[in-house]
């Protein structure tokens, strides 16, 4: 049996009751409202019930404060957009699937994640710049350029931004996403450039849309990772049917090295987290390491030809790795 004084014991039953009233107040409410401490229609809570949830939760976490002149809402630290970012991914647009996971006593499907609380959780990072990926497309082809499971686009916005002869098409299964793509391409007056389609990745694979097997350059920004269940050799098809649709083309993969599995570095806590969702959605935990990722493009057919690692973002590994694919052999 578990020795834990009961003081400390009540902290903790504390601690993860407060865990799920943000989530629920963030899945009713929304990031936005809780930063503004602006409630008009709190969803399917009424405002009795509503005060007290949200007193609750000022007292118990310091996440919320109250005063008397703007009543509750994110405390100051919380109001950043990376914050509110995280706010509305992991507790707005992955609370649900956490709590499918609690209630049914089993790993959710990834279709239970909240696409409209992820799409406005991207739409706050959506003016940000992808300076460091671009960079390291540099000596890549601009033009005939597809961004797979595009979200807000910004691979192919900040290529397009730095050369006026880029061009493309972005594609996303979220009807949501798309909505937000769009938007910022025509914000930035990139319409000439860039086309928005909503499109999974499957029906780029099997063809369906015959104009964008044209593309030279393919980018799969945070795709792949939900390819990893079982095991990240679930990816392997993946990557021979990109191959086989876009022979003698660049696929670029930029994703994330897992840690959960390998390191107990506090350090590294935002990779673990991002592991955690990634595992109780059903997408499965991505390779940890280059060796593990190197095999597995092996195994597709790929030649590695470049790879970029960006460690600035505190606690995750970001890498970009171009690779190539075979051109087609006429018997």
């Amino acid at each position: 049996m578990l020795n834990i004084d009961m003081p400390k014991g009540k902290r903790f039953v504390d601690a993860a009751i407060a865990a799920m009233v943000m989530t629920l107040l963030i899945k009713r409410i929304g990031v936005q409202a809780l930063a503004e401490g602006y409630f008009p229609s709190a969803n399917n809570i009424d405002d009795n019930e509503l005060d007290m949830l949200l007193k609750y939760a000022a007292l118990i976490t310091p996440m919320l404060e109250y005063t008397s002149t703007n009543g509750y809402r994110l405390a100051g630290e919380l109001q950043d957009k990376h914050s509110l970012f995280n706010l509305e991914k992991f507790l707005g647009a992955y609370g649900p699937v956490l709590a499918a996971a609690i209630i049914d006593d089993c790993i959710p499907a990834p279709n239970t994640i909240d696409d409209a609380r992820l799409a406005s959780a991207f739409s706050l990072l959506a003016e940000g710049r992808l300076t460091w990926l671009a960079n390291a497309l540099a000596d890549l082809p601009t033009q005939d350029v597809l961004e797979i499971g595009c979200g807000s686009a910004p691979v192919l916005r900040e290529l397009a931004k730095r050369s006026a002869v880029c061009s493309g098409w972005a594609v996303d299964s979220s009807e949501n996403m798309v909505k937000l793509a769009r938007h910022m391409v025509r914000c930035q007056g990139l319409e000439n450039q860039i086309s928005v389609h909503q499109c999974s990745i499957d029906d780029v694979l099997s063809g369906l849309h015959k104009s964008i097997l044209s593309a030279k350059v393919v980018v799969l920004r945070g795709v792949l990772n939900s390819f990893c269940s079982p095991t990240p050799h679930a990816m392997i098809p993946v990557l021979q049917e990109l191959a086989s649709r876009f022979p003698n083309s660049y696929i670029v993969v930029s994703d994330y090295y897992s840690c959960l599995e390998t390191s107990s570095d506090p350090d590294f806590l935002p990779s673990m987290t991002q592991d955690i969702v990634q595992l109780l959605s059903g997408q499965g935990i991505p390779p940890s390491d280059e060796s593990l990722w190197d095999s597995l493009y092996r195994e597709a057919g790929l030649l590695l030809c470049k790879r970029v690692i960006n460690s600035t973002v505190p606690g995750i590994r970001q890498f970009v790795d171009i690779l190539k694919t075979s051109p087609v052999i006429h018997s």
